[in-house]
């Protein structure tokens, strides 16, 4: 797996260790293999996911969490090659 992080600084030393484990362990739970497969991983301060759940989903309110995934069932996710599930953004305030 390949995680792709960009954004603010991470919180605190072995942020991004801890983050790809959890993007592991997610993609165990659904039954997707590790190999080849690449996520990207955005974290921002609340006024910019605000933007964003303002401009993709009519809600101007502050979130967690917004993913943006290039695939609407496991089923459709590329078996060879390396495949990029899509985009994660999280706040970190």
């Amino acid at each position: 797996m390949e995680l792709w992080i960009d954004g603010i600084d991470l919180p605190g030393a072995g942020a991004e260790t801890l983050l790809a484990e959890a993007a592991r362990r997610c993609l165990a739970y659904c039954g997707v293999p590790g190999d080849g497969i690449e996520i990207s991983l955005t974290l921002v301060e609340a006024d910019e996911i605000r933007t964003l759940n303002r401009e993709y989903r009519d809600k101007d309110q502050v979130t967690d969490v917004l993913s943006f995934p290039l695939y609407e069932s496991l089923d459709q996710i590329p078996k060879e090659g390396p495949a990029l599930l899509g985009d994660i953004v999280l706040c970190f305030s």
